[in-house]
């Protein structure tokens, strides 16, 4: 067993590092003392009063005894800012864009065209144009059709159906006014072409070349000899030298 000395060190020690604290019995028991009383509710460790009044219930609390918030900026506040800023109407749709419809040529299918009319080459070719533009949808296109077609070439497309595609249009026109001349008609049709009485060389020298285009779409004739060609039949079918 230690001897009083060896207590003595000993308690210095422990109290040299400031985190014990060697208390005597008396001072021991007064600690005990003022928790006793600390738990009965006292006041500067006196007892209260008993008093003869129906002691009140306490309710427990029922609170949480933890928390948690957000880690930087708390986002409902952030939500909060952002409704704020970009208001919403409650009735709000989104906007289907809109497409201002092209005019087309108009086309009935006569062999002649008469004024404000075109071939089914021209009126082919304006829509094949269109059909290749990659901003306008094809519901857009096929109603443009549908307006610049008139008589028989309207007929036409009318046993297609509602379903009918802008392909199935010109497949079905296609039968019926496209090109299915051979070689040699065209190149007939070539040679003896020669401008009209009253026709200026503007519309004679087109004419020529579509016979010719018509011939290289189909595989008929070289497109590098396109241009000697037209050079030498333009000269020789002008009705006047001058």
């Amino acid at each position: 067993m230690a001897s009083e000395d060896e207590m003595r060190q000993m308690v210095v020690q422990l109290e040299a590092g400031n985190k014990y604290k060697v208390l005597t019995q008396e001072e021991y028991d007064a600690l005990l003392a003022i928790n006793a009383n600390k738990d009965l509710g006292a006041e500067g460790g006196v007892p209260k009063p008993s008093s003869t009044s129906t002691p009140s219930v306490s309710k427990p609390d029922v609170r949480p005894k933890f928390g948690f918030t957000f880690p930087g900026p708390s986002p409902i506040r952030g939500l909060q800012h952002f409704m704020s800023s970009t208001p919403q109407p409650l009735n709000a749709s989104y906007a289907t864009p809109s497409y201002s419809q092209p005019k087309l040529p108009i086309f009935s299918g006569q062999d002649d065209p008469p004024k404000g009319e075109v071939t089914y080459e021209v009126w082919s070719f304006e829509v094949k144009c269109l059909q290749n533009s990659q901003f306008l949808p094809e519901h857009v296109l096929l109603q443009a059709i549908r307006h610049s077609l008139k008589g028989s070439a309207r007929s036409m497309i009318v046993p297609l159906g509602e379903a009918a595609t802008v392909a199935d249009i010109l497949q079905k026109l296609d039968v019926f006014f496209g090109n299915v001349s051979s070689c040699e008609t065209l190149m007939q049709n070539f040679y003896s072409d020669f401008q009209k009485e009253k026709e200026s060389i503007v519309q004679y020298g087109s004419r020529l070349e579509q016979t010719l285009s018509r011939a290289i779409q189909y595989g008929h004739m070289d497109v590098l000899a396109k241009d000697a060609m037209l050079r030498t039949k333009f000269w020789t079918g002008l009705h006047s030298q001058q």
